[in-house]
């Protein structure tokens, strides 16, 4: 996967964001970053019209994300301020200006 900031903003029609924004969603923690459960609700999620890949549990793989991370040396903490940098994200894709 390709890394570019301009992934995070749009994607083409049928492809997702990063799996990790479906992830920490899907994952159990996600009201702790004041965030729903709903792919819906995030412009940056919402847009594509895919919240789901066929195969694909983002709740599993949420938690091999987390343990993928400890496995680096990121301690809980570490974890939860990258994650809450991951829902900032999400919630600045649903900022309006008029």
């Amino acid at each position: 996967y390709l890394l570019e900031k301009s992934r995070v903003t749009r994607q083409s029609s049928g492809e997702r964001n990063f799996h990790v924004f479906y992830q920490l969603l899907a994952g159990g923690d996600a009201a702790q970053y004041a965030l729903g459960a709903r792919t819906a609700d995030y412009h940056y999620l919402a847009q594509s019209g895919r919240d789901a890949v066929a195969g694909v549990n983002d709740a599993q793989e949420y938690r091999a994300t987390r343990k993928a991370m400890a496995t680096v040396g990121l301690d809980d903490g570490a974890q939860r301020d990258v994650f809450g940098m991951l829902a900032a994200v999400l919630h600045l894709g649903n900022v309006t200006f008029a």
